[in-house]
C-alpha cells in the first residue's frame, strides 16, 4: 500500500497516483522519502523519470527539507507555467494546495510520468 505517512506529500502523492483518472499510473508501495522517489529502482524500472511536465505526472524536488517534496501535475498552462497539487507545503499536514510552478523553474524538478 501507500508508503507514505497521512497528511504528508508523499502519502497524497500516491494516493492521488492511485485513484485519480488523470494519472499515468499507480505508483510502487514500499516508496521512501520524497527526495530519492525519482531515483528509487522500483520507480525508474517501470516509468520514465526526466524534467519534462506531463498531465499526471508526478513532480519530485530534493530541495527544501531533507525529506524533498513530491505532487503531481495537474495542468500545463500556456504561458509555460504548470499547475500543481501538493500536501503538506509550507508544513501544513493533511492541507492539499493547488500551486502554480514558474516557467523559469518547471525544468529543475523531476517527473515521474
Amino acid at each position: 500500500g501507500n508508503p507514505g505517512a497521512p497528511g504528508q506529500c508523499t502519502w497524497f502523492t500516491w494516493w492521488w497516483r492511485a485513484n485519480d483518472p488523470r494519472s499515468l499510473g499507480k505508483l510502487p508501495g514500499g516508496l521512501s522519502h520524497a527526495r530519492y522517489w525519482a531515483t528509487t529502482s522500483s520507480v525508474t524500472a517501470r516509468f520514465r523519470v526526466d524534467h519534462t511536465p506531463e498531465v499526471g505526472a508526478v513532480f519530485q524536488t530534493a530541495n527544501g527539507s531533507w525529506y524533498g517534496h513530491v505532487g503531481v501535475v495537474t495542468a500545463i498552462n500556456g504561458d509555460g507555467t504548470i499547475t500543481v497539487r501538493e500536501m503538506n507545503y509550507l508544513n501544513r499536514a493533511f492541507t492539499v494546495f493547488e500551486s502554480i510552478i514558474p516557467a523559469n523553474s518547471v525544468g529543475n524538478f523531476f517527473y515521474i510520468h
